[in-house]
């Protein structure tokens, strides 16, 4: 009895001065049902949940009662609440609830379950009779938000869905779309995708921070990103290995060290070389040309002749260039 005094503390009375009575009742007399089921009273007899029901609606429910012109010890429960409804609720306009239903939009704030449940409860006074569960499902789809244009699109694709069918894809998408957000995040994508690849053996073209240079550029591919490597798969001319281009191949990089190493070993040998080679070229007045005539004697003729050494200029001593600049003045 107790439980009861504690259910009956927790139910309001009926806002009589609601701008709108007609959801004021229907709100109340719902929550007045779940009473009497909680309280185990629903299958009391109709004189006792006739007494409840006025008892908790307020005292203006009596003045209500009286202009119904009803005996209280007659009249069955079932009567008194088709009474109450008539009264609360008048005859809806339905050209305008139609209009509210068909001009529903879902707003950025909304998720897709409240805004299903608001054109839903908008179609009740609507009169759609069998066509509702059909007409809902069509304005759900058109009157989707900006934000969800991908999930009309794919609704839009389908020839023959329902109404729970279409909130079912509309929730799935959104759920896809928040799992991926929450994958972007570089620890959970990072631990996520190593353990998958190492579970099924399988490289997910992840680049982690240990394919990073100190510059931040990827040490496969030489460039800056966040996700599949563009150098998966490929094939390194220089090396012919995979994944990896030429340009960051290992092996490139030790042979430019040390073509670099020898230069610098060799930068203080450079003014003894400089004293025994000469570069150039030569022609008949002893100085730099791209030509390189000399002359000839063949079957007792001079006959002056161009050295062809395949290249534009030649490496030699100081010692045989100046040789021939000796001979050369000779002939003349």
């Amino acid at each position: 009895m107790e439980e009861k005094h504690q259910i009956a503390a927790a139910l309001p009375m009926m806002d009589f001065k609601a701008t709108n009575l007609a959801k004021e009742w229907k709100t109340w007399h719902t929550k007045f049902k779940i009473f009497l089921r909680a309280s185990n009273l629903e299958t009391e007899p109709d004189k006792r949940k006739v007494a409840l029901l006025l008892h908790h609606l307020g005292s203006q429910s009596l003045e209500i009662f009286n202009s119904f012109d009803m005996d209280i010890d007659t009249v069955t429960y079932e009567d008194l609440v088709r009474m109450l409804g008539s009264h609360f609720t008048p005859k809806a306009n339905i050209v305008m609830e139609r209009h509210r239903f068909f001009t529903c939009k879902q707003q950025d704030n909304q998720t897709i379950d409240e805004y299903v449940t608001i054109l839903r409860n908008l179609s009740l006074n609507c009169e759609f009779g069998d066509l509702k569960n059909d007409l809902v499902r069509d304005i759900f789809i058109c009157g989707l938000s900006q934000k969800h244009y991908n999930i009309k699109e794919r609704l839009l694709t389908e020839d023959k869905i329902n109404l729970e069918k279409s909130i079912e894809i509309a929730n799935n998408i959104v759920l896809a779309k928040s799992n991926a957000a929450m994958l972007q995040e570089d620890g959970f994508m990072e631990g996520s995708i190593n353990a998958m690849s190492k579970k099924s053996g399988r490289m997910y073209g992840y680049n982690s921070n240990n394919t990073k240079s100190e510059s931040g550029k990827c040490k496969k591919c030489g460039q800056s990103h966040k996700y599949n490597c563009p150098a998966e798969g490929a094939k390194c001319f220089k090396c012919g290995k995979l994944n990896h281009f030429a340009r960051v191949c290992i092996n490139r990089r030790k042979f430019v060290k040390q073509m670099q190493a020898e230069e610098e070993a060799n930068d203080g040998d450079d003014d003894d070389q400089n004293s025994d080679l000469f570069v150039g070229v030569l022609n008949k007045r002893g100085k730099s040309s791209t030509e390189w005539n000399v002359h000839a004697v063949i079957n007792d003729k001079m006959i002056q002749c161009q050295v062809d050494t395949g290249a534009q200029a030649n490496i030699m001593s100081v010692d045989t260039a100046g040789m021939l600049k000796i001979k050369d003045k000779l002939k003349k």
